[in-house]
């Protein structure tokens, strides 16, 4: 249940509080109700991005030779075969293309994508999830390489 000020205000006075004192204390509730709100702004305000970082095992040194590669990461069902991804993502791109093109994609992007990169960013979780995938970053990311080993101190 939740108590307006009405309510407050209307008990306050069944119970033969003077009017001053009510609205007094009205107008200290209703201070305190926008310092609440306030500092629940400045809170939500602090929130920290966070992003994806994909952290690869490489002890052999395997990955050295890769600098900068963008990288986004799909979830799948773990029974699919990881080397199916791609084909999903293409088959979920084709319907979106052809909701574009076709004029049944109301949307304010009507620019069909040619690109996996494309796809990934601009493409509805609808079309994935046709194909059991989900796309957890828009936005490429970074992988980091490891030796797998913890440096001792």
């Amino acid at each position: 249940m939740r108590i307006t000020e009405d309510d407050i205000e209307h008990v306050l006075n069944q119970k033969g509080i003077d009017q001053k004192r009510v609205e007094l204390i009205m107008s200290e509730i209703k201070r305190l109700e926008n310092q609440e709100a306030e500092l629940a702004r400045a809170k939500a305000g602090t929130r920290k991005k966070k992003k994806f970082v994909l952290v690869a095992s490489d002890p052999e040194d395997r990955y050295a030779k890769v600098v900068e590669c963008p990288v986004w990461v799909v979830q799948m069902n773990d029974e699919d075969n990881h080397t199916d991804v791609v084909e999903k993502i293409s088959r979920a791109t084709y319907e979106y293309n052809n909701d574009v093109l076709n004029g049944s994609k109301k949307s304010s992007k009507k620019n069909p994508v040619y690109k996996i990169s494309e796809s990934l960013e601009q493409v509805t979780a609808k079309y994935f999830d046709d194909e059991d995938i989900s796309v957890k970053t828009k936005e490429p990311t970074v992988i980091v390489r490891t030796d797998n080993e913890i440096p001792k101190s």
